[in-house]
């Protein structure tokens, strides 16, 4: 009787163990390399490719917009998000349960232009250059506090001399050129990362990037002595860089991170804008894993295999 005792009590010490819920307190993304831990992340961003490389003991779920990666937040199938911070912070303004826990990952978003393109490139860094030095209402400071909170920090990586290429000296199949003659430059987008870019129910688009191709088109206009408007193409974000190769659009404009992977394929103006990454997660940094906390699976069965070993002892006896 003795025997049946001990080891159903140790066979209840065990249920009660491995039923306890493991949790993780979040202070910085290298919390996040646990197994149990899901993260869920836009396809194809500096997110996801820095999830893969350094946060190889979680599961990492790929959305094909933030928007998605954010409702799966929501529904619980992930514990946290990776993303940039001002995206992150725009969705958490007004929900009090998720807040962006840590940053990590400083990175400089660029304009993306096909590569064999130097007088588009040239004409866009040029145009960029009097945007950064005009303190005005049509400035780049007025246009960045249209959507941050915070002091705009200039990040001037490219040689520091810019100039407009003249029409004299434009290639005549570049599509410096071509914009000109058609009167619009196309800038392809993913319009679902708000607050740089968002495609409304109307049709319409609003966001820092929309601002910003706006007042790129106006500055070509006034250099190049015509009438240049904005079309906006919509790409999802996976095929963004091969739709501009395929010349679907000029340029793209979607808070594209400068990667040295991306630079092989087409050419990058200057910085326009510095970001960094953020987890956002629960407000506490508590994330419930739901695994067993103090007692792995081998021990467990173990055990179990010990309570029927005292049962078959047990009938021996009687």
């Amino acid at each position: 009787m003795k025997i049946l005792k001990s080891t159903l009590l140790v066979a209840l010490l065990a249920l009660s163990v491995v039923g306890t819920a493991s949790a993780v307190t979040i202070t910085s993304v290298d919390d996040l390399n646990v197994e149990g831990m899901v993260i869920g992340v836009q396809t194809g961003t500096t997110s996801d490719l820095y999830a893969q490389d350094e946060l190889d003991l979680a599961t990492i779920n790929g959305y094909d917009t933030i928007l998605l990666a954010e409702q799966a937040l929501e529904a619980g199938d992930v514990n946290v998000i990776l993303g940039d911070k001002p995206v992150l912070d725009l969705y958490a303004s007004d929900k009090e349960e998720w807040s962006v826990l840590t940053t990590f990952s400083e990175e400089l978003f660029g304009l993306g232009v096909a590569e064999e393109q130097p007088d588009l490139l040239n004409a866009l860094n040029a145009a960029l250059d009097e945007i950064f030095n005009d303190n005005t209402a049509t400035g780049y400071d007025a246009i960045y506090a249209e959507w941050f909170d915070d002091t705009p920090a200039v990040y001037d990586d490219g040689d520091g001399t810019y100039a407009y290429p003249a029409v004299g000296d434009l290639a005549a199949d570049g599509l410096m050129k071509a914009i000109i003659d058609a009167g619009t430059i196309k800038f392809g987008t993913d319009p679902t990362y708000p607050p740089f870019e968002e495609k409304l129910t109307d049709g319409t688009y609003e966001g820092f990037d929309i601002d910003m191709m706006d007042e790129i088109a106006a500055r070509l206009s006034a250099e190049y002595a015509t009438t240049i408007t904005v079309t906006i193409v919509d790409s999802d974000w996976d095929p963004i860089i091969p739709n501009l190769q395929a010349g679907e659009f000029d340029v793209i404009l979607s808070a594209m991170t400068k990667t040295a992977e991306r630079d092989q394929q087409i050419d990058f103006t200057r910085a326009y804008y510095g970001s960094i990454q953020a987890v956002l997660g629960p407000a506490d940094g508590e994330v419930d894993l739901g695994g067993s906390g103090l007692l792995p699976a081998p021990m467990f069965t173990f055990l179990l295999g010990f309570v029927a070993i005292g049962i078959v002892i047990r009938k021996k006896q009687n």
